[in-house]
């Protein structure tokens, strides 16, 4: 039996729960900073569409909070613990 793909897919190469709140936490706190930043310069030049644009900033802040959230409860529920394999 030959597997396709070594350890992929094994515990040991999943990203810990730790790594991944990490990288949603920096991913948000960008987006937010982004958003407060692009919101001030279309407040100063009076622009609509700048400060929608602030807005979509926030709205992938706070969506990728919700696949975060998804993401994790699928990870730690299990799955799948062994590659592919072929005949």
């Amino acid at each position: 039996m030959r597997c396709a793909g070594g350890k992929r897919g094994d515990l040991a190469t999943r990203p810990t729960y730790v790594s991944r709140a990490r990288c949603s936490a920096d991913y948000q706190s960008i987006k937010e900073l982004l958003f407060r930043y692009v919101g001030s310069v279309g407040d100063s030049i009076g622009s609509l569409a700048v400060k929608s644009d602030a807005w979509h900033h926030r709205s992938y802040a706070i969506t990728s909070a919700i696949a975060f959230v998804g993401i994790s409860i699928r990870l730690d529920a299990g799955g799948p613990q062994k590659p592919t394999c072929q005949s």
